[in-house]
Order: structure tokens, then sequence, then C-alpha cells
């Protein structure tokens, strides 16, 4: 699990809109499609246009230890919106 990832939204108009933390099992890739809630109970579906992260070691014991203690996020993921009404 991958957690405390932040994700940004990068309008047409250049604003960064924060759209708070997520967890994702597996870590999005620059081009991948990723489907957030969005501020209406719905879901929206969005392309991931960036992705910085910070390595961290992936032992067991190193990663549990980080969850206790670490608040900051291990990534930042910048996205842009491809369909505000998304349904499965």
């Amino acid at each position: 699990m991958i957690a405390g990832v932040i994700v940004v939204e990068v309008t047409r108009d250049g604003q960064r809109v924060p759209l708070g933390r997520h967890n994702f099992v597996s870590m999005p890739l620059a081009g991948n499609r990723i489907v957030l809630p969005n501020k209406i109970g719905g879901l929206a579906a969005y392309d991931v246009a960036r992705v910085e992260h910070s390595p961290c070691r992936t032992d067991p014991e190193t990663l549990a230890e980080k969850l206790r203690t670490e608040k900051g996020p291990w990534c930042l993921i910048e996205v842009t919106m491809t369909d505000p009404m998304f349904e499965i």
C-alpha cells in the first residue's frame, strides 16, 4: 500500500487545486488514469500528468515504522481532469 499520497489537480489555466491525501495499492505512473471521489459524492476520472516521490526502504519493519511515525506524504501526483462525472 502506498499511503499518504497527495493528489493535486492542474487546471487548464495552470492553477493547482489540492484533492487531498489518498492511498493506492500500486503507484500510478504518468499517463495512467485514476478515479477519485468528487465533491458531490460521485466519481471523477483524472489523467496522471506527473509523479514525484522520494525513495524509501521497503522492508516490512522499516515500512511499518515509517507508517507509525511519519506524517508527511511520500508522493505527490499531479493530475488533469478527463471526466468530471465518471460512471462505472
